[in-house]
């Protein structure tokens, strides 16, 4: 994404007179724009860092950056020598002269106290409470941000429902990469020969 960072580096002026006219009461940024909350904490306005991914990739990878020779919390967590060549790729991307790891790490050490993440503590307790001892704030967990279905007794249940209802509880996998990944053909077979395997339906 080095056009897509390099576009958001390009609107720091505008994005200070924004705040400056607006005055807002808090500032939520991601991990991209690590000028974001210089801007809002010179002018007296908190900024707290939110995270897309989950608690268990994101206190993996900075694990894996900061102790890369000891084990992680969970050995069930790990990646194979050829997936770490291209996570490495990708935290080391450049755009503007900084790679993602050190926008990470700016973003991160200026959010006021907290940082809020896209998970919730029933799924991944155990990363949430981890993720504070490497990054010194309080994790606040926000859930999983998707929109909540209205449907009246007289409506029609859309499809993918009326499928999931007839499965059988907790026996359905949802997988998805974001909209910043595009699979190979050889990972599509690959991650669909594993979901074979397991027996499980998924979407």
């Amino acid at each position: 994404m080095p056009i897509l960072k390099t576009a958001f580096d390009m609107s720091k002026a505008i994005f200070s007179t924004i705040l400056d006219t607006i005055k807002p009461d808090l500032l939520i940024h991601d991990f991209l724009q690590p000028w974001a909350p210089k801007v809002a904490l010179s002018c007296n306005i908190p900024a707290v860092l939110f995270l897309s991914a989950g608690a268990t990739s994101t206190s993996y990878f900075i694990h894996l950056q900061n102790n890369p020779s000891s084990k992680f919390l969970s050995p069930a967590i790990y990646i194979k020598d050829y997936e770490r060549v291209k996570i490495d790729r990708l935290i080391n991307s450049i755009a503007n002269d900084l790679k993602d790891q050190d926008r990470f790490h700016q973003c991160t050490e200026q959010s006021s106290n907290i940082v809020s993440i896209k998970t919730c503590r029933a799924i991944e307790e155990k990363f949430i409470d981890y993720l504070p001892s490497m990054t010194e704030k309080r994790m606040v967990p926000v859930g999983p941000l998707v929109q909540i279905l209205v449907v009246n007794d007289d409506d029609e249940k859309p499809e993918i429902i009326q499928w999931l209802d007839k499965k059988e509880h907790c026996s359905t996998v949802f997988a998805s990469f974001g909209s910043e990944y595009f699979l190979s053909k050889e990972e599509m077979e690959e991650i669909a020969h594993g979901l074979e395997l397991s027996n499980v339906n998924f979407i």
